[in-house]
């Protein structure tokens, strides 16, 4: 009985095992702390992005709508276990719909901390989404050249335009927040016949003029075969040539010539074909020459945008310079346009001025050296740093410029030039196809419509 009750090796064991459980539960804490570190991390990258899903739908869903899609991003974005996990969540809405706050309760089950007591752990994950007050003066320019009638362009681009539409008016369904403008450009842009007469424009009056030629009339070919040939606008094209022609007699013949102003804007000398200052110089208006549709100025009006977009046809060749110009000028506060806001009351008011120029090709025309008011030379260089002027010149009136190159013909210099434009290369976009394009448009649509996280 002595040496039993002398014999302490039980008692080593019982304190080593007394001595474990806080060991364990220290263990425990540390594995069920880890999961619900994870899980309260995951909850809140959800819940921020549940919010910023439903901000832009503030002003024209109702409560019930707004809670039935955070419950449903919750569901598609968390792990069915996590979800079962969520007690109650509250989505806050104030009167001026301007935020909305979201407010989840989480319970995470334990396991080992059991022991001592302590069934699940809570996490209230929050995220507040403010609703930018501010508007947008977008400008579309838009390249309409010949080439876009090549790989079913010009319709892939009404699609994306159409699409860009709808996405960026929808801020208009509570209060008019947006403007939009559509600037057509080829080697000219039309400014439109209305004017003619404008304090900014200088064109001469309409004309004909007879003269007399000395001509001939073909009476027989021979040798004669049709081939094809790429034009400056990269179409092709079929034509016929012979190699023998019979002529008749010479002879006099009378032809009258019409000389008419379509619309179309030339270039002030420079330097102010590459600004938006002092109309005391005026804009030349060349008779004769060919432009597209007239610029759209600065409009909330849906309908007279989207038959504007129905209406772009491909025709002539590329001066990009010209588009640029014509949609700085169609952003501006005063003349030759004057419906947006001045740069001073836009920084004031917090009101957003976008540029998106879209081109599918390289410059292919310039400044006529011998009259500067037209775009025939061929000075490519010249129409190549003039682009990348004027698009500084835009940048800095702080306008937020985005440059889209379009199709798979484009040479990597051009491509090289409409990253530069763009206020970052983040904002420079390479569609090769209309898929790619369409993508284009609504990463420009994410883009004007973030939203900032507050909280």
């Amino acid at each position: 009985m002595k040496s039993f009750l002398k014999d302490t090796s039980g008692n080593i064991a019982l304190n080593i095992a007394l001595l474990g459980i806080p060991v364990i539960l220290s263990g425990g804490v540390a594995i069920d702390y880890s999961q619900f570190a994870r899980k309260q991390t995951t909850l809140q990258n959800v819940t921020d992005s549940a919010a910023l899903a439903v901000a832009l739908d503030l002003q024209v869903s109702s409560q019930a709508e707004i809670e039935a899609k955070v419950d449903n991003y919750f569901e598609a974005n968390l792990s069915a276990e996590q979800y079962s996990e969520i007690k109650d969540y509250k989505v806050i809405i104030p009167s001026e719909k301007n935020k909305v706050t979201v407010q989840v309760n989480g319970k995470h089950p334990t396991t080992l901390m059991r022991i001592a007591g302590i069934d699940t752990l809570s996490y209230t994950p929050e995220s507040v989404v403010n609703v930018p007050t501010s508007n947008a003066e977008i400008m579309l320019v838009l390249d309409t050249t010949g080439s876009m009638e090549l790989e079913g362009k010009i319709d892939a681009l009404k699609v994306s335009a159409n699409q860009f539409l709808d996405d960026v008016l929808k801020a208009n369904e509570f209060k008019e927040r947006v403007k939009v403008g559509i600037t057509p450009f080829s080697r000219y842009v039309n400014v439109g016949l209305d004017n003619r007469n404008a304090s900014w424009m200088d064109v001469e009056a309409d004309y004909t003029e007879t003269i007399e030629i000395e001509t001939q009339d073909v009476i027989s070919s021979s040798g004669c075969s049709e081939s094809t040939y790429t034009d400056s606008e990269g179409l092709e094209r079929t034509r016929t040539t012979c190699t023998n022609y019979e002529y008749g007699p010479t002879y006099t013949k009378e032809v009258t010539n019409e000389y008419k102003w379509n619309g179309c804007a030339g270039s002030r000398k420079f330097p102010r074909n590459l600004t938006d200052d002092d109309y005391s110089y005026k804009i030349p208006g060349p008779l004769n020459t060919s432009c597209p549709n007239r610029i759209t100025q600065l409009t909330t009006d849906e309908t007279v945008l989207k038959n504007q977009i129905a209406a772009l046809s491909p025709s002539g060749s590329t001066y990009i310079p010209s588009g640029l110009i014509w949609g700085w000028r169609g952003l501006s506060s005063g003349i030759p346009f004057d419906d947006g806001e001045t740069y001073a009351n836009a920084e004031a008011k917090q009101i957003l001025k976008v540029m998106v120029l879209m081109s599918d090709g390289e410059n292919q025309s310039s400044i006529e050296p011998s009259n500067k008011a037209l775009h025939t030379g061929n000075n490519l260089v010249q129409a190549n740093q003039y682009t990348i002027d004027i698009c500084d010149n835009i940048k800095s009136e702080e306008i937020l410029l985005f440059t889209i190159g379009f199709g798979t013909n484009i040479p990597t210099d051009t491509l090289d030039m409409l990253k530069e434009c763009s206020t970052d290369s983040a904002n420079y976009y390479d569609a090769k196809d209309g898929a790619a394009l369409s993508v284009a448009f609504k990463s420009i649509t994410s883009k004007l419509s973030k939203l900032y996280l507050s909280q």
